[in-house]
């Protein structure tokens, strides 16, 4: 109902969920698809994204939503130093194959191989579930940045449902640590 003689106003809230992710992604699917016609193309989306989509897309024969249990070996962060946009370049020779981050080189592959085949083992045999890869991967986070919770961050903040003790939302130590301004715990 309008009043008589006075203004209007238009409230315009519209909330689409992540649409321009979804339409690049599809996107990036034409390449391969145009370079081999008949290989199968596969994308994997965040679960909130709008899957109605992807049905626009042909090529793309399958879909995963994320969910899917995965594996993160972080290194030895004291030997590998990870990269870091906001650190000066660190990249050292490893043999012939050029310059690399220490995190990427070949002894810190050769180091942790026995985890990486572990993992992927774990990952084949479907033994290891999507929480309890989000679980450990917080946890070894946790501990490459020196047991500092404002040194995480995520989407949605999803770290913060698996962090382990004592650093789970609501405990002591969690609240006093929290420095950082989206370390809201719940």
């Amino acid at each position: 109902m309008r009043p008589a003689g006075g203004e209007r106003i238009i409230v315009d809230f519209f909330y689409a969920r992540p649409v321009g992710h979804v339409v690049e992604a599809l996107h990036h699917c034409l390449a391969p698809h145009r370079a081999d016609p008949r290989r199968g193309i596969s994308l994997l989306l965040s679960a909130a994204a709008p899957t109605e989509l992807v049905r626009l897309c042909p090529p793309v024969c399958k879909t995963y939503f994320n969910r899917v249990p995965f594996r993160s070996i972080v290194p030895d962060t004291s030997r590998y130093p990870c990269f870091s946009q906001f650190a000066a370049d660190s990249a050292a020779p490893d043999g012939d194959d050029g310059d690399r981050i220490p995190s990427m080189m070949r002894a810190r592959v050769q180091d942790d191989l026995d985890r990486i085949v572990a993992t992927a083992h774990e990952l084949i045999d479907g033994t290891v579930s999507y929480e309890r890869c989000l679980d450990d991967h917080f946890a070894d986070l946790l501990d490459a940045h020196d047991d500092d919770p404002s040194a995480l961050w995520s989407f949605d903040d999803v770290h913060l449902d698996h962090l382990p003790e004592p650093w789970a939302p609501g405990s002591r130590q969690a609240h006093a640590r929290s420095t950082h301004p989206r370390q809201v715990w719940r």
